[in-house]
């Protein structure tokens, strides 16, 4: 009888195991790919490195010239704000961050952004 308790609590155990790790992972079985590391600030966190890596800029409103330009960033607002390639809010490539998301390439520098939809 011992024997057979043992067993099931060695089952259980694997099987809570298995369901704690599932719990950490997406759907897809793959890591979840974690937010840039920012102070928690009511701005825009931008780095002129993918990943999070360089300089790193806060910035609180609409800025014309992001100089140096910014490739990776995390929006701390509960606002859309908009990056743009080109100073002034121009270029023909733009980027539209929806509130709290973190975007760790942009795929271009950004030289403005503000807090907009494009």
């Amino acid at each position: 009888m011992r024997r057979f308790v043992r067993k099931s609590t060695a089952y259980a155990g694997t099987v809570l195991a298995g369901f704690s790790v599932t719990a950490l992972l997406p759907a897809g079985g793959t890591p979840a790919v974690a937010p840039l590391p920012c102070a928690h600030v009511n701005a825009l966190c931008a780095w002129t490195g993918p990943g999070g890596s360089g300089e790193q800029r806060v910035v609180r409103t609409e800025t014309k010239a992001l100089t140096p330009p910014v490739r990776s960033v995390r929006n701390l607002t509960n606002e859309t704000w908009c990056l743009y390639e080109g100073r002034a809010f121009s270029g023909t490539q733009k980027f539209e961050l929806t509130p709290y998301e973190s975007r760790h390439d942009l795929g271009f520098a950004a030289r403005s952004a503000r807090p907009h939809s494009c």
